[in-house]
């Protein structure tokens, strides 16, 4: 049969308006960091990648061990978001800023506290730039917190909730590589995505929002395969490489649940070597008639 995928382990990806406006903000913001590091005598390239949705737990892992990270928080927010930098591209700029320029690439090491409170100084550029890029009337209040230190097992982030990744190119004369600001979903709704005024003119802004969380919202679907009910003593005789029979007819659709109810029917399949599952019909459409439900008895066949 004909498969078309619809991969569930992806994390739900981000408005295509709250992204625009994400995207717009940090390129203004990076226009004015390139000229507060360039206050310190460094010229660098600051160029805005991308920004997009992901799990903490694959993108966390891409990190080194000594990477070096710094934690800030919105007001209002009890979760900070992170501020996260390649070990050597932490040291070019702090030596830079301390007037010890490096002279080629370096390899990662532990920074001295000398460098990690220059990397604070740091902090301050870019959360300064972030403010005074803001277009509204009332710019976001973004403080340095602390320090992470291990952004690999760092426990900011919860490993089943998705967050918002926006990578950025800080170019130097050594070298260039990325950096990155992390932050949970509830930190964009917080910048993005808050009520409106009382003179909103309908109730279309609510209903927007109300969809926006609701695609910011996990369900699991559970594919059944089938049930079969065995006695005491069939179940102690059970061993590895017998055969259980189900009450599900290979003739029948498998069916799909969330939530514990029945939400679709469909077929079995594969997609290389992952199992899959296509969708043929609602079930919640489909015209139900009462009836009784007849229960199978199966034995094991060895």
């Amino acid at each position: 049969m004909t498969i078309q995928t619809h991969d569930f382990s992806r994390p739900p990806s981000l408005r295509p308006e709250t992204k625009a406006k994400l995207a717009e903000w940090l390129t203004r913001s990076n226009v004015l960091l390139t000229e507060a590091i360039a206050g310190y005598g460094i010229k660098v390239e600051i160029q805005l990648d991308e920004c997009f949705s992901a799990w903490p737990g694959p993108t966390l892992e891409q990190w080194s061990d000594k990477a070096v990270a710094f934690r800030v928080r919105l007001s209002d927010i009890e979760t900070c978001s992170i501020f996260a930098f390649p070990n050597p591209l932490a040291q070019v700029l702090s030596g830079a800023m301390m007037g010890a320029p490096i002279e080629e690439w370096p390899a990662e090491r532990d920074l001295t506290p000398a460098e990690l409170s220059v990397g604070e100084v740091l902090v301050a550029c870019i959360t300064n730039s972030l403010t005074e890029s803001w277009t509204t009337e009332t710019p976001p209040v973004i403080r340095f917190v602390d320090c992470e230190p291990n952004l690999r097992r760092t426990k900011n982030f919860k490993p089943t909730e998705p967050f918002v990744v926006c990578r950025t190119t800080i170019g130097t004369a050594v070298g260039s590589a990325q950096w990155c600001w992390m932050m949970p979903h509830e930190f964009l709704s917080k910048l993005f995505g808050s009520p409106r005024s009382a003179d909103s003119t309908s109730g279309v802004s609510s209903r927007q929002q109300l969809e926006s969380l609701a695609r910011e919202m996990n369900a699991q679907l559970a594919i059944r395969l089938g049930t079969v009910q065995l006695t005491a003593v069939q179940m102690s005789e059970l061993r590895v490489g017998d055969v259980v029979v189900l009450n599900q007819k290979t003739t029948e659709p498998l069916r799909a649940m969330v939530s514990g109810k029945v939400r679709f029917l469909g077929w079995p399949g594969r997609v290389g070597t992952r199992q899959a599952f296509e969708i043929a019909s609602d079930a919640t459409r489909r015209n139900r008639t009462p009836g009784t439900t007849s229960q199978v008895n199966a034995t094991a066949n060895r």
